[in-house]
């Protein structure tokens, strides 16, 4: 698998979570940095690979769950984020889509979309899935924002439906999992600002082509 880009129809789509790593701002890059300097290069590579590993468990069992299926709770590092994650599942329902990917050829980005249905009674929601060590601030996750965003304008592309509303589900270790719901108008704020990053993005592209 490439973390870059996706290859759909014999064109090459980069990944949106390839775009906002590569786009951040040069203080936001400075402050990962520095991160990675502090604990070190083994010790964030370990943090970011289990990470890694337990938002696939979280993401395949949502899936397995939403489907009647049982998960098979293998990943054990995983398991402290289940039990209240799982009744925000409780909440979706009328599946339309999941784990489907979209893109859109204007912008040339392509990502997999977690889910698409109805959450908490309100049908056509773009529903992203996280993990995360500890609760999050709304004025933290704009990146998440700007991700839903690029992944309503790919389900319109790809699916013609629109997306009334985004809702952000973060599973946190014996909490109960986070919801940030974010409106239509606020997408389409979103969405600008998603256009601005993919602005950055190709001038650092040019910049080391």
């Amino acid at each position: 698998m490439n973390n870059q880009y996706y290859n759909i129809e014999g064109k090459r789509y980069y990944r949106v979570t390839h775009i906002l790593a590569n786009s951040k701002s040069d203080r936001d890059a400075r402050v990962l940095q520095s991160w990675k300097e502090r604990v070190g290069h083994d010790e964030a590579k370990r943090v970011s690979t289990a990470a890694t590993t337990r938002g696939t468990a979280i993401h395949k069992w949502a899936e397995d769950y939403l489907k009647g299926l049982t998960p098979d709770f293998e990943e054990e590092t995983a398991l402290p984020y289940w039990d209240g994650f799982k009744p925000v599942l409780d909440q979706i329902s009328d599946v339309v889509y999941q784990e489907k990917r979209i893109y859109h050829p204007k912008y040339n980005y392509a990502g997999t979309l977690d889910l698409y249905g109805t959450f908490d009674g309100v049908p056509n929601t773009l529903v992203d899935f996280k993990t995360s060590d500890k609760r999050k601030r709304f004025d933290w996750i704009e990146d998440y924002c700007l991700q839903v965003a690029a992944y309503a304008a790919g389900v319109k592309y790809v699916f013609g439906l629109p997306t009334v509303q985004a809702a952000i589900i973060i599973a946190l270790p014996k909490k109960e999992a986070q919801v940030f719901i974010i409106e239509r108008d606020e997408l389409l704020w979103f969405w600008k600002r998603w256009l601005n990053r993919i602005a950055i993005f190709e001038q650092r592209q040019k910049a080391i082509a």
